[in-house]
């Protein structure tokens, strides 16, 4: 058996999750394979779902939505005759406010022959606003790991699984995330340059959208960002950030594979902060 599953990361941790998941699915005798959507998007290859056996898609929710380079990624697949698909998303927090994320891309995979049987939300920590402790993190990797092995048995036996926000939350969070998708690149025209920036180059590579080049021996940065945050962690002069928003940015920086290292190392229990959702969705698995 085959799987395609076609992902967008801007930090790693949906490649985290989606790596784990991958590992799942493998002792359930598929074969993986993983492709970046931002590979399609700025047309370095094409990537085409049919003929796999199963189909999934993974990428982080932003503004309680699905960011425009997945919603790009989509229009761009060839169209399908019931290609059974399931969606991974990753989340800073898994509650109600979330789960409205993925109903407008399900709505457009349907229209384009991948109807969506399965979804999930999975958390390892938080790369906006507040970082998570080490010891919460440590217990997020512990559930997430379950949560995965739960994940692929059920993408395996076809289980149907769909998150519910309820009438009025969905309307809401549709809302803000219909707003948010749409203004982000206002955000984006706020990143700034310092004068640590040694030009080299590694934003603009970086950048899933295309969204940032160099002229004039300066860094510029276009109307496309989805404020993924890959460039502003991964610079190492640290030299991108921005100027009135600059509380996006969680303090230190973030790297979703040292927050794992460390985490591993903390103890099981100390000083949070420990995000509000975490009790329920470490103790339920069905969360």
């Amino acid at each position: 058996m085959r799987c395609l599953i076609a992902y967008f990361s801007g930090t790693g941790t949906t490649e985290t999750a989606l790596r784990m998941l991958s590992e799942e699915l493998e002792k359930q005798g598929y074969e993986v394979s993983l492709a970046r959507m931002e590979d399609a998007t700025l047309k370095r290859m094409p990537i085409d779902p049919r003929g796999y056996d199963l189909f999934g898609l993974a990428s982080p929710v932003l503004e309680f939505g699905t960011p425009r380079i997945v919603m790009d990624f989509v229009r761009l697949l060839p169209t399908a005759e019931a290609q059974r698909t399931f969606i991974l998303r990753t989340a800073g927090g898994v509650a109600s406010q979330n789960y409205h994320a993925s109903k407008a891309l399900i709505r457009k995979l349907r229209r384009k022959g991948y109807p969506v049987f399965y979804e999930r939300i999975i958390s390892l920590g938080s790369n906006w606003i507040v970082k998570f402790s080490d010891q919460a993190v440590r217990r997020l990797h512990e559930a997430a790991l379950r949560k995965a092995a739960l994940m692929a048995a059920d993408l395996h036996e076809g289980r149907n699984r769909f998150l519910r926000s309820g009438f009025w939350n969905g309307v809401l969070r549709g809302l803000v995330s219909f707003l948010g998708t749409r203004t982000t690149w206002l955000i984006g025209k706020d990143l700034r340059v310092s004068s640590a920036c040694t030009l080299c180059g590694l934003c603009a590579r970086g950048c899933p959208r295309g969204n940032i080049s160099e002229r004039g021996g300066k860094i510029r940065f276009g109307l496309s960002c989805i404020v993924c945050m890959r460039c502003v962690y991964s610079c190492p002069s640290r030299a991108i950030g921005f100027k009135l928003f600059s509380f996006f940015a969680v303090p230190g920086g973030y790297d979703a594979g040292k927050a794992l290292e460390d985490a591993k190392k903390a103890p099981s229990s100390g000083e949070g902060p420990f995000p509000p959702f975490l009790p329920a969705y470490v103790g339920d698995d069905a969360l």
